[in-house]
């Protein structure tokens, strides 16, 4: 997801942790190859930079995360390299921790969702309603 009128690029660390090459590809098909410009290791999201741009290049529209409760109506995007999709549903909690397979960092603060998030897509925006980026 796109943050910034430079161009950065929020996503999870992931996504993009010890990546030799991360390329980008925009929605009007641009491509772009792009470098860790920073990171939490500790909320596991990084932000990458790409050294080309589509144009006109539209950064993201943040909501409000302090407005969320249960119930909350939702968008999750998801890409898996060859399409994009969404899936909906409902915020079912707040502050989950999660200890990923195989590290020894515990992610704290999570918000719990009921969307379906299938494995490999990670690093999408959850959506407000009017499409505004809800989550931190």
């Amino acid at each position: 997801m796109i943050i910034s009128d430079d161009g950065a690029i929020l996503t999870s660390l992931h996504v993009v942790e010890g990546a030799t090459a991360i390329d980008v590809t925009f929605a009007d098909g641009t491509s772009a190859a792009a470098i860790i410009v920073a990171s939490q290791p500790e909320n596991d999201i990084a932000v990458i930079q790409p050294d080309r741009l589509p144009d006109p290049v539209v950064a993201a529209v943040l909501g409000n995360p302090g407005a969320l409760s249960e119930g909350t109506r939702l968008l999750w995007w998801q890409s898996t390299g060859l399409y994009g999709s969404m899936s909906s549903g409902v915020i079912s909690g707040f502050n989950r921790a999660f200890t990923p397979e195989l590290s020894n960092r515990t992610i704290h603060g999570l918000i719990q969702i009921d969307a379906a998030v299938n494995p490999g897509n990670s690093g999408g925006p959850l959506l407000n309603r009017h499409g505004r980026w809800s989550a931190l």
